[in-house]
């Protein structure tokens, strides 16, 4: 079964896992747009 993708914000840092980013930053309230894939 294939892990999930990990996310940062580049504005916070803020970091979660999901197929896809959340629509908003939950600290910093940043687009999703603003996330970017991370290992």
């Amino acid at each position: 079964m294939p892990k999930p993708k990990q996310w940062q914000c580049t504005v916070c840092g803020y970091k979660c896992e999901g197929e896809a980013p959340p629509k908003q930053c939950p600290p910093c309230g940043a687009e999703a747009s603003r996330f970017v894939p991370f290992r």
